[in-house]
């Protein structure tokens, strides 16, 4: 190939498509955790739950609805059919399932072959007292008691969960350092906040600012030190240039919010990449911090470190 595609070469390594899963009892989490990185990280979430009841409406009329469970087939096809169409689409998607209704780990593990390794799997658990709390807010919100019925459903599907999550592991580690395999006690969280910001933790990549001499050219050390050790490396005078000179919405948006300071020219030292007429000093801060974030999320892949230079101005 002429240019460096990762898509390419992800698939090279059997990762067709970029997804992670999420796996855990009733009650643990699931669903506000997937809303969480769809929110903050740009996933697009497959919920078999809902394809599954569009699945039903789909296969039934109003006069004749369509009675007893979903064929699994119809649900696969249908998530089949979205992971699918977003891949053509021509922009980068990501997908995290949400669970999964097969019947057995087995079924599940032989239909995601088709998309290759996930890039992660995170387990979410809760303790029971914060799962009985969960299900009579959503059952009985006036109750105090949750019922000896339900209380021995919660058992049971706490026993289920734990050999499931010890199946899906021993499959997962086999591909080493290509899944990241994650654990989430939503216990130990106070609010969605104090959860988005461990998710945050987990997923987002940190961040290490490259501050310099101007006498001293570090463009090619910094690209040696991506590449060693796979992290990205942004330059935030070069993303500014660049998108000024395209005039995409971005820059079109920093030109009119430009405001030219004196910067310090006497060292007398080269600019070939015009770093000083393009710096993030004569720019409105918060404007090109927005824009270095949603560069950081195009170009982040399974990097957890971002080199960022010539930020250190502002």
């Amino acid at each position: 190939m002429n240019e460096w595609s990762f898509q390419i070469f992800n698939e090279k390594l059997g990762n067709k498509i970029e997804y992670g899963l999420l796996s855990g009892k009733p009650f643990s989490g699931k669903s506000t955790v997937a809303k969480l990185l769809a929110d903050t990280q740009g996933y697009t979430v497959v919920d078999m739950e809902k394809i599954s009841e569009a699945a039903r409406a789909r296969l039934g009329t109003e006069d004749e609805p369509f009675e007893g469970d979903v064929p699994i087939a119809e649900v696969e096809a249908d998530v089949a059919a979205l992971i699918n169409a977003g891949q053509s689409s021509g922009k980068r998607v990501k997908f995290v399932f949400d669970g999964y209704l097969h019947t057995s780990e087995e079924a599940f593990l032989k239909f995601i072959e088709q998309f290759g390794v996930p890039e992660f799997v995170l387990f979410l658990t809760a303790e029971s007292a914060t799962i009985g709390q969960r299900w009579l807010a959503k059952n009985d919100p006036e109750g105090t008691e949750v019922p000896e019925d339900a209380l021995d459903q919660i058992k049971a599907d706490s026993a289920t969960n734990s050999a499931r999550r010890q199946q899906l592991t021993a499959h997962f580690e086999q591909f080493g350092s290509r899944v990241n395999i994650m654990h989430l006690n939503t216990s130990l969280v106070s609010s969605i906040e104090s959860t988005t910001k461990d998710l945050n933790n987990k997923f987002a990549p940190k961040v290490i600012l490259v501050n310099h001499e101007k006498s001293l050219p570090v463009d090619n050390t910094c690209s040696n030190l991506a590449i060693r050790y796979n992290m990205i490396y942004i330059s935030a005078y070069q993303v500014i240039k660049q998108n000024i000179q395209q005039k995409t919405p971005w820059g079109l948006k920093l030109q009119a919010n430009r405001r030219p300071k004196s910067i310090d020219s006497s060292l007398q030292v080269q600019d070939p990449f015009e770093e000083a007429e393009y710096s993030p000093v004569h720019y409105d801060l918060q404007c090109v911090m927005q824009l270095l974030k949603e560069t950081v999320a195009a170009k982040k892949t399974n990097q957890k470190f971002v080199l960022l230079e010539g930020l250190c101005n502002s």
